[in-house]
């Protein structure tokens, strides 16, 4: 039953990753050619456009909260081997649970946090000095990436739970097994 539930996560951890690469891939192009259009309009007829620079912020935000998840989702978050390496398997597998565990915590109270900002936002109809954008927008880019970037904790915890329970005793340093 548990391996059933573990191939499911590995299977939903890849359909996320493809996901999140593909969408970062997107806002990737979409900006270089966002920030071209304004650099060439800038040059060539002395046009500035203020919401350029805003909404290429919003990019950044949804790319860096969701190369957090992508990253997880690889196993290629950051690992210290000069600790871990000292350690024997089951050790290690505890390190990353906890660590794991703890990462969960702070996205929860972090999101908590956000959810708040959120809603605040949309009942005062709070938006930007530059552009008059409603501030919701940043703030719901940021939810979403943590969001996935929880699911992706969640995944990762599921999974070294189950290395653990079946005595196994690969970790993100060894290449977790799928």
């Amino acid at each position: 039953m548990i391996d059933k539930f573990d191939s499911i996560a590995v299977k939903v951890e890849k359909w996320m990753g493809g996901i999140l690469a593909s969408v970062a891939a997107c806002i990737l192009v979409l900006w270089i050619l966002v920030m071209m259009l304004s650099i060439i309009a800038r040059a060539s007829f002395g046009i500035s456009w203020l919401f350029i620079e805003e909404y290429t912020a919003y990019f950044n935000l949804l790319a860096a909260s969701g190369g957090f998840a992508y990253a997880a989702y690889k196993g290629q978050h950051i690992v210290v081997r000069v600790l871990i390496s000292r350690m024997s398997g089951r050790a290690r597998l505890v390190l990353e649970c906890l660590t794991t565990a703890l990462s969960i915590w702070f996205i929860v109270f972090v999101s908590l946090k956000i959810s708040r900002w959120l809603s605040t936002s949309m009942k005062t109809g709070a938006s930007s000095l530059q552009t008059d954008s409603p501030l919701w927008v940043p703030i719901l880019v940021l939810a979403v990436g943590l969001f996935s970037f929880l699911l992706a904790l969640l995944i990762h915890l599921f999974h070294t739970a189950v290395l653990a329970y079946h005595g196994r005793e690969e970790t993100s340093q060894d290449g977790v097994a799928g």
